[in-house]
C-alpha cells in the first residue's frame, strides 16, 4: 500500500504525472493500493493535491486488475 512519493506533489502537474506513471502496471498486477500514506506535506497546494487525486482516480478507473 502507499508508494506515492508525496514530495512530488509539491512540484507541479508534470512531476505528479511522472510519479503516477508507475502505477498502471503495479495496479494491473494487483500488487498495490496507491495512496499517499500518512499526512500530505504542508507544502502541497490544494490545486496540486486535487490534481493528484483526480489523476489517480482516472488511473484506477481505467486500469484493469488481472485476476
Amino acid at each position: 500500500m502507499g508508494g506515492v512519493d508525496k514530495i512530488q506533489l509539491m512540484k507541479g502537474k508534470d512531476e505528479i504525472d511522472r510519479e503516477l506513471d508507475k502505477f498502471p502496471d503495479i495496479i494491473r498486477s494487483g500488487g498495490c493500493i496507491p495512496h499517499g500514506d500518512h499526512c500530505i506535506p504542508e507544502g502541497v497546494t490544494w490545486e496540486n493535491f486535487k490534481y493528484y487525486r483526480e489523476r489517480l482516480f482516472e488511473i484506477i478507473e481505467s486500469t484493469p486488475v488481472l485476476s
